[in-house]
């Protein structure tokens, strides 16, 4: 069975809690489906149109900084 997400609300296809904190490793799955691991350098109560989010870079690729929302989070690896 594939999970889908949905594109038009931008939420994860299986729903968790989201209690991840700066340093976590959490996994996400951005708009396009694609799924990263990423380890949380911010949390921000706004990241974008009035929604919290996090920022961060992906795992051994501190160059490669992402951003997203804690509804496009699938699993918290590491608080």
């Amino acid at each position: 069975m594939k999970f889908r997400t949905s594109y038009a609300t931008g939420t994860a296809a299986r729903s968790f809690s989201r209690d991840y904190k700066v340093g976590s490793v959490i996994g996400y799955e951005a708009l396009d489906g694609t799924r990263r691991k990423v380890v949380v350098t911010e949390k921000i109560s706004d990241i974008k149109n009035g929604r919290p989010g996090f920022d961060g870079y992906i795992v051994d690729q501190p160059e490669n900084t992402v951003w997203g929302y804690d509804k496009q989070i699938i699993r918290v690896f590491r608080k």
